[in-house]
């Protein structure tokens, strides 16, 4: 049996993310920043890694996406899940 978390969220390379994002043609701004939205990652302790929340999105043409539920999936990183 599996159990679905809502609050599933990621920690892993900060390289990861940026690769992610650039892959899947996350938006950005005009700056060419990517588009983040609720909730930011942060940087994790040493400062190479980045912890995503579960609430984090980004879009693509307009249409949001779980940024944690994306790296999850696809990207090295651990899953964490709060509990």
């Amino acid at each position: 049996m599996t159990t679905q978390h809502t609050n599933a969220g990621w920690i892993g390379p900060t390289q990861s993310v940026i690769h992610y994002l650039a892959t899947v043609g996350a938006d950005r701004n005009e700056n060419k920043q990517f588009l983040i939205y609720n909730v930011p990652p942060t940087a994790g302790i040493g400062g190479d890694e980045m912890v995503v929340p579960a609430e984090t999105s980004y879009s693509v043409d307009g249409q949001r996406y779980s940024l944690a539920g994306g790296l999850r999936s696809t990207s090295y990183g651990l899953g964490v899940v709060v509990i």
